[in-house]
């Protein structure tokens, strides 16, 4: 029997942002058909991003910004999470129809020993795949069960890191196509970000 059907929440979704506004609308959408609570942890955003969120019916806090595995951390520990899973997106990150699909097939069938999914990440600059060079497939641990991952704890290229269980591994890709652009003003927090 699937967590909905027990009346629980099958997954939380997190996201992490500052001044997403032309990035979110485009993740939140990917994740429309998901059985999810969505949290998005907003470090003072001075754009739509909050708006956004909002009118997307995500639940959204304020907390300081550190460091991205920080702020995740703290997300983890202090958040009201209600799934059985937790996946963890990226604002400039979105999943694809296949992947969400497949979410939604094997997540209520996973045995107990299987506490985390990865994911390969397909990452697009300025509207190109780059599948060459190292960049794909990148496999990365995006979704495991609550409370048996955290964030290692660096200033960059963070990891998440399974407590106990074993992983699997999906056949769908996450895509990561950050709409910003090369020109846009970035402070050094928002770089961590996203």
């Amino acid at each position: 029997m699937c967590a909905a059907e027990c009346g629980r929440t099958l997954l939380s979704l997190v996201i992490l942002t500052y001044n997403e506004e032309l990035n979110l609308s485009a993740c939140l959408e990917s994740v429309q058909s998901l059985p999810c609570e969505i949290f998005v942890v907003d470090s003072g955003s001075t754009d739509g991003t909050v708006n956004i969120a909002q009118d997307m019916s995500c639940q959204v806090v304020y907390h300081a910004f550190e460091t991205q595995a920080q702020q995740l951390n703290w997300a983890l520990e202090h958040l009201p999470l209600q799934g059985d899973w937790i996946l963890r997106l990226d604002a400039d990150e979105r999943l694809t129809p296949e992947l969400t699909q497949e979410l939604s097939t094997v997540l209520p069938t996973l045995s107990a020993d299987i506490t985390g999914l990865y994911f390969k990440r397909r990452v697009y600059f300025l509207g190109r795949w780059m599948r060459h060079g190292g960049y794909y497939p990148t496999w990365l641990l995006r979704v495991w069960r609550r409370g048996c991952a955290w964030s290692e704890n660096r200033l960059m290229d963070e990891h998440m890191i399974l407590r106990q269980g074993q992983a699997a591994f999906l056949q769908h890709d996450i895509v990561e196509q950050n709409h910003k652009g090369l020109s846009v003003d970035r402070t050094p927090e928002s770089l961590c970000v996203s």
